[in-house]
C-alpha cells in the first residue's frame, strides 16, 4: 500500500482509540526533490540511531531555505515520514518543495524510550545543527532554517525557537544536550507551531505526570511557555494554528503562549481555526498548509 493511498476511518473515531498497529505503508519519493533518506544526525549509546530526511528541490538555483518537520504523537508515537492520517500523506512536504523550500523530516526519543521529556527537545536541536553542518552538501542555505511542528511537535517546535543556542532546561531535567554534531547554531528563523502543547504540568493527566517520574510543577518548568524571556525581542516570529474545537491540546494552550510572546515583545501570530479538533479533524488541513508554508516563505527570504 502507498501512503498516498492510506486514509483514516470514516467518520474519524472519537475518543481516538489507542494505536496497535499500521497497515503496511511504503514511504514515497518526493516529487521536484533531491532526497536523502535515514541520515543518522545522532547516535545515543543504547538507544537506535537518530534520523533524518531531507529534501531539496532540484529545480533550486541557489541555496535553499530549509524548514524542520516535527511530527506530533504525544511523545508516543509517529515518525518522521508520516504526517497524520487524517490527512492526505505526503502532500505537505511537496507543498514545502514547490514553493522553492527544502525540509528535513525528523525522527526524536519517545516517552517510553526515555522518559525525560527533555530527551526530545535535544534530539530536534541535534537535527538542526545537523542540518546545518552540512548544508553545503544537501545545498541548503544554513542561515535560513526555520521549523513546523504538530502536537508535541509543536511543543518541540516552540522550544527550538526560545532556546535558541543556549541553555534552557531547568537543572532537574538535564541541559540541552551535546548529542551530534557540535560545530554549527541551533537557532532558527521561523516557528510554525500547530496546536502544541506548550505546558505540560497543566495538560498532563495524574497518571501521566507520575508515569514520568518528574513533579507537575518540574513538567511545566520544563515547558515552552516557561522559557519565553523577559525580552522577546530577540526570538524568531511565530506562527500559532489551532483548532477552536481541540479536545486533545486545548486552544489555550496556544492562547497563553501567544499572550505571553507578544507581552515579551516578540512577534507572534495566533489562528483559531472554528469547528477544527485536534490535528484539524472538522477543518480542510491544505488551506492551512498553504497560509502556513507562505508564511515560512516569507519569513525565510526576508
Amino acid at each position: 500500500m502507498l501512503i498516498d493511498d492510506l486514509h483514516p476511518p470514516v467518520p474519524y473515531p472519537e475518543p481516538w482509540p489507542p494505536i496497535r498497529w499500521w497497515p503496511p505503508i511504503e514511504p514515497c519519493s518526493v516529487a521536484g526533490a533531491r532526497s536523502w533518506w535515514g541520515a543518522v544526525y545522532a547516535v545515543v549509546a543504547g538507544w537506535r540511531e537518530l534520523q533524518v530526511d531531507v529534501h531539496v528541490p532540484t529545480a533550486a538555483t541557489a541555496p535553499a531555505p530549509v524548514v524542520v518537520w516535527v511530527h506530533g504523537g504525544g511523545f508516543e508515537t509517529g515518525t518522521r515520514w508520516r504526517t497524520p492520517l487524517a490527512w492526505p500523506q505526503q502532500v505537505l512536504f511537496g507543498k514545502l518543495i514547490a514553493a522553492g523550500l527544502a525540509v528535513a523530516t525528523v525522527d526524536y526519543r519517545h516517552r517510553a524510550e526515555w522518559p525525560d521529556p527533555a530527551a526530545a527537545v535535544r534530539d530536534v536541536r541535534a537535527a538542526i545543527r545537523y542540518v546545518r553542518h552540512y548544508a553545503g552538501e544537501f545545498g541548503i542555505d544554513a542561515s535560513r532554517v526555520g521549523i513546523w511542528g504538530e502536537s508535541a511537535g509543536g511543543f518541540l517546535a516552540a522550544f527550538a525557537g526560545l532556546t535558541g543556542d543556549g541553555p534552557g532546561l531547568v537543572p532537574a531535567l538535564d541541559h540541552l544536550g551535546d548529542e551530534g554534531v557540535m560545530d554549527a547554531p541551533s537557532a532558527v528563523q521561523a516557528v510554525a507551531d500547530w496546536y502544541g502543547v506548550h505546558d505540560l504540568g497543566g495538560w498532563l493527566s495524574a497518571a501521566d505526570v507520575a508515569a514520568t517520574g518528574f513533579t507537575r510543577r518540574q513538567l511545566a518548568a520544563a515547558s515552552p511557555l516557561a522559557h519565553v524571556p523577559a525580552d522577546g525581542s530577540d526570538l524568531p516570529p511565530f506562527l500559532l494554528l489551532h483548532g477552536l474545537d481541540d479536545k486533545v491540546v486545548p486552544f489555550d494552550q496556544s492562547d497563553r503562549l501567544h499572550a505571553a510572546l507578544i507581552e515579551a515583545g516578540a512577534s507572534s501570530t495566533l489562528i483559531g481555526i472554528p469547528g477544527a479538533d485536534h490535528v484539524f479533524v472538522g477543518a480542510d488541513p491544505l488551506p492551512l498548509m498553504d497560509q502556513t508554508i507562505a508564511w515560512l516563505a516569507e519569513v525565510l527570504a526576508a
